[in-house]
């Protein structure tokens, strides 16, 4: 009884130094890749709603944002550039084609 309380708690050791091994590699050896995603929002009209969209959006990540422009109107450019901060920006959608073609 007692051999197969040592072979429990020599796996139980050899776990335990596997794990500690992990997370000191991990932590050493972790970089933080760089995020190439954007959340694209279709914007027109008068803007109605943009703000709560955009809380939200930020709620979930800090991920930038393109507002795309498919006919705002005076009141909805207006809107856009107070709510338009340095993670959202303003793009026709031949600036929204041209940023993913180019690279």
């Amino acid at each position: 009884m007692e051999l197969m309380q040592d072979g429990v708690v020599a796996a139980l050791a050899a776990i335990g130094v596997t794990a500690l091994l992990w997370l000191a590699a991990s932590v050493l050896l972790y970089r933080e890749s760089p995020v190439d995603a954007v959340y694209v929002m279709r914007v027109s009209g008068d803007a109605a709603g943009l703000d709560a969209a955009l809380r939200i959006l930020a709620q979930n990540r800090r991920l930038p944002v393109l507002l795309v422009d498919c006919g705002l109107d005076e009141a909805g450019r207006r809107a856009v550039s107070l709510l338009a901060g340095d993670n959202v920006k303003l793009v026709t959608p031949e600036e929204l084609a041209s940023l993913y073609t180019e690279k």
